[in-house]
């Protein structure tokens, strides 16, 4: 194909940046704009620390956050490099909406330049893509997670990828690669939108393929470097997909689970389809005809697009689209071909439980492994490819009506353009333009801008001065992890954003799995039946109870997920708690300290297990109303099951010593051992903890004992969070031979025999989530992926020659 001089797109290019400005206009002033499950980094560094690791113990009490590993590239790096140079964190949302609005236009106009089209095509995509009801409708709306990421960059990875089937030049594999691995990975932080973009990807190489077999072309070259592609992505990926994929039934069943108070998995995908008539204009979504409850519309903008003006304005794009396959070139015949198929398909998922043969649909999100947990909102899965194939189709064919007009009567093709260009992008799209895209708030629901007092960043201050590994329970408590205030210049509402304003773990997010102590907790202050909390309070590790005046008690009552709704229920608790005192008040925000004799480790030595049955109820039957504090073991009679359980007769180690080298790995030192004992470690149970015989030196030198448990013989050493990459030979170590337990309802416990282990009296052992080696393996696998990438891409523009007159050959 002919190449397009950069010189006579410029222009274009520089009318889209300006276009790309009005994210700017968005934030009215020094707002951040946070809704929902977007989860925008309130501390850039903190983001970095807790995404590098597979273990996230900083919220609740621990969890597997294997998503949450792919922002490293480039999200979490390119924040903490913004922190560094001293820019804000508004001024870094900022440049991230700037980046996100124009790479999607940028990179839609060079799809389209590489796939020839036209000049007007070329823009108008660009812009439909830019602005369209679908980007507004779902990932501008920011509240279904990272869309907008991978959203915007959809195009210019398909344009890399249009380019290296082309070409077949490694060189444009190193760009291709390097663009959806570095830039583009970040995005699957909602893994969903990485199984699109494989779907698109890959359909679209087979299509080329295919295509090229039809017209007798050789395809070999094509074929290596598509499969090298896949499996260099695969491997650079394979840090955070492998424990993504290890863990996908744990994830799926959390999901939908009935404690997070969402709805299942069926009701979901019939709620969030849409009927064809609708997803034909990229509308239908049902929050776009609702409210929620009768004051608050869930889009400003939505009451207009009701209007018959606007009606009718919606069907503009898809009659463009037909006027395109209507007036269709024969050269443009394979490229209408493939993104029409795409369309017909992708809206077909979209309208789910609509018809015509809604059957189909329902069988696959019934049927499908993990299908139906993955695309349950389907609508906005779906819409992705849609969006992209919709807006390539009705560009060519608003190219195909200009070029049409210019033929008929040149003299007016110019007014056909703009015309176009003005009802599609700035009456139909007005949104963009007033701002009304951010959501706004109304009646008791705040707006998506919002500035977080600075009581939080005090409270940040006040935690990081404490010494000690210990919780903070956050009260009122939700069933799920969201959460929503009443501040005085506005509020907040989505994913509780409160793990970057504490340094110590805060019990407020249900991923699903071992919350059900939690929960009782918040149950029990819900219903006044407030005897018998402090030593579940113990067995959390919780030293504080966070108590949060700025909650908007108004929303809660009328949310499902909230545990506790009773504002009075909840005051009487601290009034009636024995022992409770408040410690600091900064803001709204109080902080309670629980009784100092209820203080338990992090690690501590159990002689023997109490067994109990009947989940919560037996457990708190056999812990008694008034336990005193000490060190405890409770363990499920099913697990018990499975080992005989073994004491030692009551006598533990002299002493242990522990301290936290980072998320993933503990150190802690054994005294005196005379016998088997259970070490319990106060961590969400998972598999992946494994106990070594100490030998790899820690970081940071020695423990110094800060804090000392009397009653637990434990004692707790200085703590750090970085991470280290000799922790990976951990892979080719051999763990001790210990049964470990579920404990306390939601720890871990093994049980230790130094005897049986050749460890001695005195001796250390790390505590490491061993998948996390896997990570540090996964991510060096990356970084050289990188490298020899870059090699490639750079290889030919270091090999030009200069020749006479600064030219290069």
């Amino acid at each position: 194909m002919e190449e397009v001089k950069f010189e006579k797109i410029l222009p274009d290019l520089l009318f889209l940046l300006a276009i790309s400005a009005l994210s700017l206009t968005w934030f009215r002033g020094d707002n951040l704009i946070n809704v929902g499950d977007f989860c925008f980094p309130l501390d850039r560094k903190v983001y970095l620390s807790v995404s590098t690791f597979l273990w996230d113990h900083s919220i609740s009490m621990g969890y597997p956050a294997a998503g949450q590993l792919g922002s490293i590239f480039p999200y979490s790096l390119l924040g903490v490099l913004t922190d560094w140079i001293g820019l804000s964190l508004v001024s870094f949302e900022k440049l991230m909406f700037f980046l996100w609005f124009s790479i999607s236009g940028l990179g839609m106009y060079a799809f389209c330049a590489e796939s020839g089209l036209s000049r007007p095509a070329r823009l108008f995509a660009a812009l439909f893509y830019m602005m369209n009801p679908y980007s507004l409708l779902v990932p501008w709306h920011l509240a279904s997670g990272l869309l907008i990421a991978g959203y915007s960059m959809t195009p210019p990875l398909m344009f890399l990828l249009t380019r290296m089937l082309r070409t077949g030049r490694f060189s444009d594999w190193g760009w291709m690669f390097l663009a959806w691995f570095v830039c583009g990975t970040y995005s699957y932080m909602n893994p969903v939108v990485g199984v699109v973009h494989l779907l698109l990807f890959g359909s679209f190489s087979a299509f080329h393929v295919l295509l090229s077999l039809r017209k007798g072309l050789p395809v070999g070259r094509t074929i290596l470097l598509i499969v090298l592609l896949f499996l260099a992505w695969g491997l650079a990926s394979s840090y955070w997909v492998i424990p993504f994929v290890k863990g996908i039934a744990a994830q799926s069943a959390a999901a939908s689970n009935a404690t997070m108070a969402f709805a299942s998995n069926l009701e979901t995908f019939s709620m969030n389809s849409a009927p064809l008539s609708e997803n034909l204009r990229l509308q239908g979504l049902w929050s776009m005809h609702e409210s929620w409850r009768p004051w608050t519309p869930y889009y400003a903008w939505a009451k207009a697009y009701k209007e018959p003006f606007f009606i009718l304005l919606g069907f503009l794009p898809p009659f463009l689209l037909l006027g395109g396959l209507v007036l269709a070139e024969k050269r443009a015949y394979a490229f209408l071909f493939y993104f029409t198929s795409l369309l017909l398909a992708t809206l077909f998922m979209m309208k789910g439980a609509y018809p015509p043969l809604e059957s189909i649909n329902f069988w696959m999100n019934s049927h499908l492994p993990f299908f139906g947990t993955a695309f349950r909102a389907g609508y906005q899965k779906w819409g992705l490819m849609a969006s992209f194939a919709f807006c390539c189709l009705a560009g060519y064919g608003a190219g195909a009506v200009i070029e049409h007009s210019h033929t008929k009567s040149g003299k007016w093709a110019w007014a056909v353009g703009a015309a176009l260009g003005v009802l599609l992008f700035v009456v139909y799209m007005f949104p963009f333009w007033n701002g009304q895209v951010i959501f706004s708030g109304g009646g008791i629901i705040p707006s998506a801008r919002a500035k977080v007092p600075e009581s939080y960043s005090e409270l940040y201050a006040w935690t990081k001065a404490q010494p000690g590994e210990f919780r903070i329970f956050s009260l009122p408590l939700s069933r799920n992890s969201n959460s929503i205030y009443k501040w005085e210049d506005g509020g907040y509402s989505g994913a509780d954003f409160i793990r970057f304003f504490s340094a110590k773990p805060v019990i407020y997010a249900n991923y699903g799995f071992y919350y059900d102590l939690p929960l009782y907790i918040g149950e029990k202050i819900q219903a006044r039946s407030y005897e018998g909390l402090l030593p579940l309070f113990s067995l959390l590790n919780a030293r504080y109870l966070l108590l949060h005046g700025d909650i908007n008690w108004t929303a809660i009552k009328e949310l499902n997920w909230w545990v506790n709704k009773d504002k009075k229920a909840l005051a009487d608790y601290f009034a009636s708690e024995k022992g409770l005192r408040l410690e600091k008040e900064v803001g709204q925000l109080k902080l309670y300290r629980l009784p100092t004799a209820y203080d338990s480790p992090q690690f501590y030595t159990a002689a023997k297990p109490v067994v109990y049955s009947g989940g919560i109820q037996g457990l708190v039957h056999k812990l008694g109303p008034v336990a005193a504090a000490g060190p405890r073991l409770f363990i499920d009679e099913a697990d018990a099951g499975r080992i005989r359980l073994h004491g030692n007769g009551g006598k533990l180690p002299a002493k242990i010593v522990f301290r936290r080298i980072n998320s993933a790995r503990y150190e802690v030192s054994v005294q005196g051992a005379s016998g088997p004992f259970w070490l319990v470690m106060g961590e969400t149970f998972h598999p992946g903890w494994k106990l070594f015989k100490g030998g790899l030196k820690a970081p940071g030198g020695g423990a110094h004992p800060l804090i000392t448990y009397p009653r637990y013989n434990s004692a707790e050493g200085d703590h750090g969070n970085s991470p280290s990459f000799r922790d990976l030979f951990y892979a080719w170590r051999a763990p001790l031979d210990v049964p470990h337990f579920p404990a306390n309802t939601f720890a871990n416990a093994w049980y230790v025999d130094p005897d049986a282990n050749k460890l001695g009296g005195d001796f250390a052992v790390d505590v490491f989530f061993l998948p996390q080696a896997a990570v540090y393996l996964g991510l060096l696998t990356a970084v050289g992926l990188i490298a020899i990438s870059l090699a490639l891409a750079v290889a030919p523009l270091l090999r030009r020659k200069p020749v006479a007159g600064g030219e290069h050959e």
